[in-house]
Parts: structure tokens; sequence; C-alpha cells
């Protein structure tokens, strides 16, 4: 390195603009915001002295290639380093900003503009205090249903989630951080995007300086600001809207790119019944074929009353006055137990648990992928477990309005995630039950309803 004074290295307009730049700095009270760590708060009068001071007595020691300086101490004042790239320019802005002006083509991070996002990973600290701390009720619940804690500090954890953890999310060795679930549909994110909207002061470029402060690969996300569905999908309100407005699905036959003939179902609680009973994942691309279909012989649906408590406490019945009802199915001869025979991993069951504070692996085994329930589980326990359970589905289920004005859920709008719960296979909130299906299943031979 070799030692140069400032004042040998700036003009005098360079040195103006400086001085001017801190000035306006301090009067927009924007020290927050500042996009290049070139000053940090100092108080307005002691900062002009300290400019003029940097001309007189202040050594700087440069390095050409890799422009880093020494920086000095001033009486009552904070540490300040100046980094100079005589590659580069001082420029200030209208606001007062001071940056430091690359003349080549690389793109200061900082500046990046983008619409307010639903963040797919955030720092812990940033989302309980700047997000969960301006939300109340359902939109509160809603956030905490999406979104898993992964903390390393976690004392429930094991040596190998801790290693999964880090190998899934590196960041999580220096912060802990909330992530959403990667599988919310986008009607599901635009719910949480509006509740950003309304209830925080967040913009994108905030998230963006967030990242960026706790450096966080944000780019390896999709960063969902609503653009990708059209303005009068935007517009919409998802809980109160009629009939003819929802997009149905196609039901009935349908076929896939390859030729292979599925059903869409009317009824959606038997369609997540039936998935649960082959074994199947709720994700994109799994369908119920008419070769699987063909295997039905048998269908015993009952609703249990007794069971009907574990909605009263998650909104649909006093918010909506939904009927919300708990029905057994018996497929085939085989009952579905109140608790999915498996769960896969990939934080839906892990945040309920989480959420509850109840540790997973008292109720789970682990194998490959998948948190499979224990056979030897009392039923006050899966009744416990699913209550919870219930909660996420809920704040998960799109409540819709039909034309006279009556509420009710509609799973297909839903992510798959909800499927993963266990949910619509366990609860109904129509006054009949929907048959119509069935003329799919040719050797069903026997159907009973008891409702």
């Amino acid at each position: 390195m070799k030692n140069e004074y400032f004042i040998d290295n700036i003009n005098d307009e360079t040195l103006v603009n400086l001085i001017d730049g801190v000035i306006k700095l301090e009067k927009n009270k924007k020290q927050n915001n500042i996009k290049s760590a070139i000053f940090r708060i100092i108080p307005i009068a002691a900062a002009i002295v300290f400019v003029i001071g940097l001309v007189n007595i202040l050594p700087v020691f440069v390095n050409s290639n890799t422009g880093a300086g020494a920086g000095s101490e001033g009486i009552g004042q904070p540490d300040v380093t100046i980094f100079i790239d005589y590659s580069n320019n001082l420029i200030v802005d209208d606001d007062g900003f001071v940056t430091v002006e690359n003349t080549t083509d690389e793109k200061n991070e900082t500046d990046e503009k983008i619409g307010l996002f639903v963040p797919p990973i955030i720092e812990k600290s940033c989302f309980e205090e700047q997000i969960l701390a301006n939300l109340t009720g359902r939109d509160y619940e809603k956030f905490m249903a999406y979104y898993t804690l992964k903390d390393l500090s976690d004392p429930n954890l094991t040596d190998e989630e801790k290693e999964e953890m880090l190998v899934e999310y590196p960041i999580c060795k220096y912060y802990a951080v909330y992530v959403c679930d990667p599988h919310a549909s986008e009607r599901e994110l635009l719910v949480l995007l509006g509740a950003l909207k309304i209830n925080t002061t967040l913009l994108g470029e905030d998230l963006i300086q967030m990242y960026i402060d706790y450096d966080i690969p944000y780019k390896d996300y999709d960063l969902f600001t609503g653009e990708s569905l059209t303005e009068e999908d935007n517009d919409e309100d998802f809980t109160a809207q009629s009939s003819n407005e929802i997009e149905l699905p196609n039901y009935g036959i349908n076929i896939t790119d390859d030729g292979t003939q599925y059903l869409v179902f009317k009824n959606e609680s038997l369609y997540a019944a039936l998935m649960e009973y082959f074994g199947m994942n709720r994700w994109h691309g799994d369908n119920i074929t008419l070769d699987m279909l063909n295997q039905i012989n048998s269908i015993d649906i009952k609703v249990k009353p007794e069971y009907n408590y574990l909605y009263d406490d998650i909104g649909l019945r006093e918010e909506f006055n939904l009927d919300c009802k708990y029905i057994e199915y018996t497929i085939n001869g085989k009952t579905l137990d109140i608790l999915p025979e498996k769960f896969m991993e990939g934080g839906v069951l892990e945040g309920h648990m989480e959420m509850a504070e109840l540790d997973i692996n008292q109720y789970f085994d682990y194998e490959s992928g998948y948190y499979i329930t224990k056979t030897d589980l009392s039923v006050e326990d899966k009744l416990m477990i699913y209550k919870t359970l219930a909660w996420g589905g809920a704040v998960r289920t799109p409540v819709e309005r039909n034309e006279v004005g009556d509420y009710y859920t509609t799973f297909y709008n839903a992510s798959p995630s909800i499927y993963l719960l266990g949910f619509p296979a366990r609860y109904y909130d129509k006054p009949a039950y929907d048959i119509a299906d069935i003329i799919y299943m040719p050797n069903l031979h026997e159907i009973n309803i008891d409702f």
C-alpha cells in the first residue's frame, strides 16, 4: 500500500458535493436506508468538520487494486472507514445519498427496484417484528400457517435434522429464518401479499435490503409480487366472490400429455380420501387414473358427531357459519384413521407440530422423506394432533360464496399442502354428500352414506 492524502484524490467539486450530501442526508433522516457504506450516522455539525478534517489530517491508505482505505477515529465520533476505488466516482443523489458510481456495467444490488412481494425466506427478527407484530386475527393465523421457523438452536432438533437443515438452508448456520411453504398456490400467496400491503409499510426494496444485509441468496427464489396474475385477479376478494366468477376445474375425464386418462372430481373430499387410500401425495401431476378407479369395490362414509368439535375453534364455523363435519371413510374395507399414515417431509407437518410445541419424534417415525404415524398412538393423541393440523388446513382453505351468498370451501383453489395435512379427507361442510363421481367407478358394488 502507499500513503496518500484524501485531498490529493478528490477535486473541489467532489468535496463540496460530499459535504452537501451529508447535510441532505441529515435533513432527510434516512440514515437507515444508506445505499453505500461511506458515512454512518454522524451529527451534522461534526460531520462537516469531519469531512473538512479529512482534507488536512487524515491519511488514507489506498490500494488501487482493492480500493480499501484505513479509517480514523475522531474525538467523540464513531469509527468511520472510507472506501475509495479510483475506478469509481463519488456521487450524491437528490435525496442526499452518498454512493459510489461504478464506471463498469456492474449494478449496485441495493439499487434494485421491485414491488412488494411475499418473502419466500426471511430472517427471524425481521419476520416477527416487521410482519407478525402488525398482524392480528386471521391474517396473523395465515402467516403462521404458511411460514415455518428454521432455527438451528432449537433444542428439539436431532443432529441429523440439524445437518439436513443446513443442507437445505445454509444461512441457518448464522441466522434463524422463517420459510414460506413452497407449495402455496398463487391464490394463497395473493392473500398473503394483500395482508402485507394493508397491514405493513414494507416495500420490495426493504425486503431486498434485508436479504443483502443478512447475505441471503434471494435470487435463488421466485419472488411473488402478484404481477403474474391479471389485474382482475389482483382486485378480487377471494373470500366473497360469486360462483360465476370462479374458474371451476374441468370436472370429469381429462387426459394427460402422454394420453393417460384421469378424473377431476366434483367431490374434493372423496378425491382426497382416495389419494390417501392409494398412498399418493397431492403434488402437481398426481392424478387418480381410470385404472385406479376400477379397483374401487366399496365405499362407506360416516359422519362422526363426537369429533365435530375439532372444527369449532378454527374459524370456519364461527366466521363463515359453515356446517363443519368430521367424516370417516372406509374404502375397500380399509378405514382412514384420524391421522394419515404418512406425511411428506417439507415443513407442513413439521411447522404445525412446532407451533403446537409438540415433539414430532414422539408421534412419528422418519423414513426416506416421510414422517410415518406411529401405530401405537392413543386416540387422544391422534385427536390432539389432528386438531392442530385442522387449524392449519382451515386457514389455508379458500372460503368463497355462491350466488345466494352462502359460504363454502373450495379445496381446488388451495395449495397441495392441505392434502398432506389430511384435512379434506376428514372434513365436509355441505348439507348433502355429492356422489356424482361414482359413475366413473364401474366395479363399485356397495356405497353406504351415513349423514
